[in-house]
């Protein structure tokens, strides 16, 4: 079973950011850069782009992985009871009863749902045991680059990072991901508005929203209910029909 449990940005307390402006190089094309060889490539980037750790952390966090491969499943079958396996189960949610315990600490098989229970308990215990995927796009002569680094947890340290590659794109990034194991990446940041265009639309919608006041104003305006025109046509009209005094008030007001 190759799964890879993802965490997205808002999970690592990490600020969700606008997206940066793209790095422009006209020195250096993107054919060029794709024909070196990882170390050369990442030499460039370190020289030509000083805080590119700086951008791996803010916008360029794409999502974080934990490769349940490196879990051994049977040992922690074959030394249930040691490992507690039935209560990092059971911490997920999944139906445990006593006699399954005790099944489970003798060593009985585990189903799909306990076993994806176990690497889930696992894997949030296990916080430095995460990989994180980062990278950003970087505009080369003759076309674009995203560069993508994976990275590590230091502990106190922070992450340490490795440069794993460059893609002609983010999409072709995550779909090379995908491929590889079964995950869902952080939908690529939206770009903002600019100031121009969010003025126009809030002049607009203030404009509709007085549209609607007036004419809510005119449909709605408080008019007298019937007993009120039989009064006022008793007092103001007593030789009169009721249609013609209502016609002779302006049907409307006095």
């Amino acid at each position: 079973m190759n799964v890879i449990y993802m965490c997205f940005r808002s999970s690592l307390a990490v600020p969700c950011m606008a997206k940066a402006q793209v790095l422009k190089f006209k020195s250096i094309s993107q054919q060029e850069f794709l024909s070196w060889d990882l170390y050369d490539q990442e030499e460039w980037i370190a020289e030509n782009i000083p805080d590119f750790e700086e951008r791996l952390f803010s916008e360029g966090y794409l999502g974080c992985s934990y490769p349940i491969e490196k879990i051994d499943l049977q040992e922690y079958r074959d030394y249930a009871e040691d490992y507690g396996t039935a209560d990092l189960i059971a911490r997920q949610g999944t139906p445990m009863s006593d006699e399954r315990v005790d099944e489970i600490d003798a060593g009985e098989e585990l189903t799909d749902e306990e076993i994806e229970s176990l690497f889930a308990a696992i894997s949030e215990d296990d916080i430095d045991g995460w990989t994180s995927h980062h990278g950003f796009p970087i505009k080369l002569k003759g076309g674009s680059i995203f560069v993508y680094f994976f990275g590590y947890s230091m502990g106190q340290g922070g992450i340490e990072f490795t440069y794993s590659g460059a893609f002609s794109s983010r999409d072709q990034l995550v779909e090379s991901l995908s491929d590889e194991y079964s995950l869902a990446l952080e939908d690529e940041p939206k770009k903002n508005l600019p100031d121009w265009l969010v003025f126009l639309l809030k002049a607009l919608v203030g404009i509709a929203l007085f549209i609607l006041f007036i004419v809510g104003s005119v449909l709605f305006f408080d008019e007298p209910n019937d007993e009120e025109w039989i009064e006022h046509c008793k007092i103001n009209y007593p030789t009169e029909t009721y249609e013609e005094c209502r016609r002779l008030s302006g049907d409307g007001g006095w």
